[in-house]
């Protein structure tokens, strides 16, 4: 699935090597109002089409998922949070092995 730079950008923050979902907030503050809910439309359209996969939580979080739902619900978890007030993503409630352990290469 082809993703925008806001997305991709969005979920960099949710990378093993980065951890920085508490910035998330911030970086969609600075994007404009057109930019922020182009991005929520985006995001709400790839979770109701199931486009978001193990191979895109691969790629987002450099870690291997626990299952495909684990990657579902680590994708609607931040999306809660990012557009919903919902509480922080905790990656590892999420992943089956930590960062690099194998990728999809």
């Amino acid at each position: 699935m082809a993703l925008s730079r806001h997305f991709r950008t969005s979920l960099a923050h949710f990378n093993a090597n980065v951890d920085r979902p508490d910035e998330l907030p911030e970086y969609l503050e600075s994007l404009t109002e057109l930019n922020r809910q182009e991005l929520k439309n985006e995001f709400k359209n790839a979770l109701d089409k199931d486009l978001l996969t193990e191979r895109e939580f691969y790629d987002a979080t450099a870690c291997d998922p626990a299952s495909k739902d684990s990657a579902r619900a680590f994708f609607e978890s931040v999306y809660r949070y990012a557009f919903e007030g919902g509480e922080e993503t905790d990656l590892t409630d999420y992943w089956k092995t930590p960062p690099n352990w194998r990728s999809y290469d």
